[in-house]
């Protein structure tokens, strides 16, 4: 889960959460995932997950993340 309570972020979309907002950022990058709360994110990796496809994820969440960030 990411947490996006009391971060600084700068959410122009009126009427979405900033969870809606970013789960479909990440979706636009290639990277699956659902909201779970206004304010909550969950990533959902299967088992058999890799160490190079975790990087891969971190990367895509750094980089939608610094695009809402003040």
């Amino acid at each position: 889960l990411i947490g996006l309570v009391g971060s600084e972020m700068c959410i122009r979309d009126r009427g979405k959460t900033i969870a809606s907002v970013v789960v479909e950022a990440l979706r636009q990058e290639g990277l699956l995932s659902v909201p779970a709360g206004p304010e909550t994110v969950r990533l959902l990796p299967p088992l058999n997950v890799s160490e190079e496809e975790i990087q891969q994820a971190l990367a895509i969440i750094r980089r939608v993340l610094k695009t809402y960030a003040k």
